[in-house]
């Protein structure tokens, strides 16, 4: 008997029919769709086959046509990216030929674009700093210090090489950058050759130094201690005071030079150590703390009026003089005692600074004439006569007043001064009862009348 044939149940139907308990075909029988599981799967269902069946084509359509979009509009971007920067390099290139130009507008325009560029316009304003306009450097130095951190390495970098006029624009464009820029200054200030660190410590602000200004006072370049001595004036720092002290007798000229300028700006600050350093075998440093002394002038009265009882005779002698050469008028007293000062040299100097002083101490020294030993008396006449005319009315009186001593010294006194007025009283001595006053008022009166100056 020939079985019944069911349409799509053999041969050519599109989709296999998978056995089934249910019967011999149709209803006994589930069709399996392509991708469908194996028999092994036992949640199978047709509908969730025909599902996937249906929408797994679709999905994959659809992302392969995102990825196409996707891919055509990166390619579409990195060709106006490249297009971008191939104009950006144009523009570039024309502004650096801008800069070599003979027309200094030329060059300002190309340096205030390349400004607006950032850090991709460094090594062309690098460039422009070294212009021989000193407008073009500036602004180049000003583009530069907000170019911000890249700059910082090729600014330092011109400490090595570059002329007084580029490392100052250098400086000035590492100060506009700020904070990102001092550390970087301050390794260099350690670390670099000789002209990279005086260029680092140029351009290190007196805020923010530290100790590199300090540790810099004691470096073997005599360049990187100059530049020291002025970050350490510049920032006020007073403990670099007793370093600047020692520098003093520095082998370099202008670092001593330097260090004595610095010394004379801190004022009262510096006064201590210098009285010390007059203590000190080395002559020339006493010398130079001397004249740090002198310029510091009258902050320094006090501390050098007390020096002169110091143990140490050369501290009493140049205490003595820089008082002299300060005219205190307040030092008078302590150096009237100092002329009994048991060092000959003392003494001198005494005697010297009271005869600067002038007409302040005229009336101490004709006081102490009637005070003390007669080497005393004798070294107070000389400073009258070395007070010059101040002292010619107070030498008057004391020849008519005085005793013998005091009347033939300070005749003397007059004829050496040979002040107006001094001849009448020099007149009435020629009648002293005293023979060497007599003697002593007709020399004087000889010497004034060939001097022209008989009065």
């Amino acid at each position: 008997m020939r079985r019944r044939h069911t349409p799509g149940c053999t041969g050519s139907s599109a989709i296999p029919y998978k056995r089934s308990s249910g019967g011999a075909c149709g209803r006994g029988r589930q069709r399996v769709p392509p991708g469908a599981p194996g028999e092994d799967q036992k949640n199978y269902t047709p509908s969730s086959a025909t599902y996937h069946h249906r929408r797994r084509p679709i999905t994959w359509r659809m992302t392969m046509g995102l990825w196409n979009r996707f891919g055509v509009r990166k390619q579409e971007e990195e060709t106006a990216a490249a297009s971008v920067d191939a104009e950006e390099d144009a523009r570039m290139a024309g502004l650096a030929e801008s800069l070599e130009s003979a027309d200094i507008a030329t060059r300002w325009r190309a340096v205030r674009a390349f400004g607006e560029m950032g850090e991709a316009a460094v090594l062309p304003l690098m460039k422009a700093l070294e212009d021989e306009d000193w407008c073009i450097r500036r602004a180049a130095a000003g583009a530069l210090g907000r170019a911000g951190p890249a700059a910082i390495p090729h600014l330092i970098g011109t400490f090595s090489y570059a002329d007084d006029a580029v490392r100052e624009d250098a400086a000035w464009a590492l100060r506009l950058i700020g904070s990102p820029a001092v550390d970087a200054l301050k390794q260099a200030a350690r670390e670099g050759d000789g002209a990279i660190r005086c260029g680092a410590l140029e351009a290190l602000g007196s805020g923010h130094a530290g100790d590199v200004f300090l540790e810099a006072l004691g470096d073997d370049d005599p360049r990187v201690r100059r530049c020291a001595i002025a970050g350490v004036r510049r920032s006020g720092d007073e403990r670099g005071m007793e370093s600047l002290v020692g520098l003093l007798r520095d082998p370099d000229e202008q670092v001593r030079s330097l260090a004595a300028d610095a010394l004379s700006g801190f004022g009262d600050g510096a006064v201590s150590p210098c009285i010390e350093a007059l203590g000190d075998d080395d002559e020339d440093l006493r010398r130079r703390s001397a004249a740090v002394l002198a310029r510091i002038g009258a902050p320094a009265v006090g501390s050098l009026s007390a020096a002169l009882r110091d143990e140490r005779p050369s501290v009493r002698r140049w205490a003595a003089r820089v008082l002299g050469e300060v005219r205190a008028g307040e030092a008078v007293a302590p150096l009237i005692e100092t002329l009994s000062d048991p060092d000959r040299e003392v003494r001198r100097y005494a005697c010297g600074a009271l005869a600067d002083i002038g007409a302040p101490a005229v009336g101490p020294l004709i006081e102490a004439l009637g005070n003390g030993d007669e080497a005393a008396r004798h070294r107070a006449m000389e400073a009258l006569w070395r007070a010059g005319e101040a002292a010619a009315p107070a030498l008057i009186d004391l020849a008519g007043t005085g005793d013998a001593g005091t009347r033939r010294e300070s005749t003397i006194v007059l004829g050496e001064i040979g002040a107006p007025g001094a001849s009448e009283a020099l007149q009435t001595l020629l009648q002293d009862p005293d023979r060497d006053v007599r003697r002593e008022a007709f020399e004087a009166l000889e010497t004034i009348k060939a001097r022209g100056d008989l009065a």
